[in-house]
C-alpha cells in the first residue's frame, strides 16, 4: 500500500471536518487512482463539483487556498 492509500484509509469517511490536509489527501489519492470521483464524493458525503472546485483552488493558489476563511477570497480571484 503506497502513503496515498495509507493515508486515505486514515481519513474517517464520516468526518464533517475537512482540514486542508486532509482536502489535499482527497485530492491526491482521486489523482493517483486510488480513489475514483464518484467514490470519493460518496464515501465523504461531498459533490462532484465540491471536490473539483478543491482540486482547481488548489491548483490556482495552493494549499491556502483549501482553508474555509480563504476559499471566497481565491474564489472571486478565479472567476
Amino acid at each position: 500500500m503506497n502513503n496515498i492509500e495509507t493515508l486515505l484509509n486514515a481519513l474517517p469517511a464520516s468526518n464533517a471536518r475537512f482540514t486542508p490536509k486532509r482536502k489535499i489527501a482527497i485530492i491526491d489519492a482521486i489523482d493517483a487512482g486510488a480513489i475514483t470521483l464518484p467514490d470519493a464524493a460518496a464515501r465523504y458525503a461531498l459533490t462532484e463539483s465540491e471536490l473539483d472546485a478543491w482540486r482547481d483552488s488548489l491548483a490556482f493558489a495552493g494549499r491556502q487556498a483549501l482553508r474555509v476563511t480563504r476559499c471566497q477570497t481565491y474564489r472571486g480571484a478565479m472567476a
